[in-house]
């Protein structure tokens, strides 16, 4: 399908909204009507209009690829013809009534509403498309993670997952040290090193990252400035989410903008916690089985010294 870019869909979304915005105001100011026939014949379309004017500057700041963009934008027109069209049989019919009958719809407001609702159709349908996709390059770039055969591969592979599928510019994993006693920095993004610095150490009882690894509940702060307990209150990151990885450690992913995290991050925070889990687990046995190997064979060349 012929995409065109985001933010021309947006205006041409925005330019629609506009236009039948002002053809609804001029018939309502500019025809003479009872009351109740002037809020429904246009000052309700009007309303819709502008809705669908804002959708288009919603459309704008979205992160939608241009191909559910322009899918939105052909759901909008089609609503807006599909309306329209069904408004100027039902127009038809009345002007042919002997006597013509004097309540046909307008057809810029059978439009705005029909753009209302192309916009509302073709935003769902585009928001479930990219939450399908999403998932779908998750769990093909986790497919990797399987062949990861230590916990520092795991986590390196799990934080190029969230930085390169997921969009996540911060992000990293504390792996729980028993000896320290602390959650310590195992793998981080280029650019969480680039924005933060050095990452810290967590231990007990500090920070909000001890808190989630203890309990062993998901966090999100939408503005880190509000939060009780924050490692360092001088930080730059503003939101954070906080992901447990059970006994192993968190994971952590942060945001230089407050609230930068919807319900779609969650689910797909979660579905990565499952498989970096789930590989922690295999790794660790693995390492697990290679120091026995290793001192089985220590053994065994001891044995034969004697």
């Amino acid at each position: 399908m012929l995409a065109l870019s985001r933010r021309l869909v947006a205006g041409l979304v925005s330019g629609l909204g506009v236009a039948l915005a002002a053809v609804n105001l001029y018939n309502a100011v500019g025809v003479d009507r009872s009351m109740g026939t002037l809020a429904i014949d246009s000052v309700g379309p009007f309303v819709l209009a502008v809705t669908v004017a804002a959708a288009g500057v919603v459309l704008y700041r979205s992160d939608l690829p241009d191909e559910a963009a322009t899918a939105v934008l052909l759901w909008t027109v089609a609503g807006a013809v599909a309306f329209s069209g069904t408004a100027s049989l039902v127009v038809a019919y009345e002007t042919a009534s002997d006597p013509p009958l004097t309540t046909s719809p307008s057809l810029a407001a059978s439009a705005a509403g029909g753009a209302l609702a192309g916009v509302l159709v073709g935003g769902y349908t585009a928001q479930t498309r990219a939450r399908a996709d999403l998932v779908a390059s998750l769990q093909e770039a986790s497919a990797d993670l399987s062949a990861a055969t230590t916990r520092e591969e795991v986590c390196e592979q799990g934080v190029e997952i969230a930085h390169r599928v997921l969009g996540i510019r911060l992000c990293g994993v504390w792996l729980y040290d028993e000896e320290a006693d602390a959650l310590v920095p195992a793998a981080i993004s280029d650019p969480g090193r680039e924005d933060i610095g050095g990452p810290p150490t967590f231990h007990r009882g500090e920070g909000l990252a001890w808190q989630a690894y203890e309990s062993g509940e998901s966090a999100v702060y939408d503005d880190l400035s509000a939060a009780d307990d924050v490692y360092n209150p001088e930080t730059v990151v503003r939101s954070e989410m906080l992901v447990p990885l059970g006994d192993h450690g968190v994971l952590i992913f942060g945001a230089t903008t407050a609230e930068a995290f919807d319900d779609l991050d969650q689910v797909v925070a979660k579905l990565l916690r499952t498989t970096m889990r789930a590989a922690l687990d295999r790794a660790e046995r693995e390492e697990t089985l290679r120091e026995q190997r290793r001192e089985l064979r220590r053994q065994n060349e001891r044995l034969e010294e004697f």
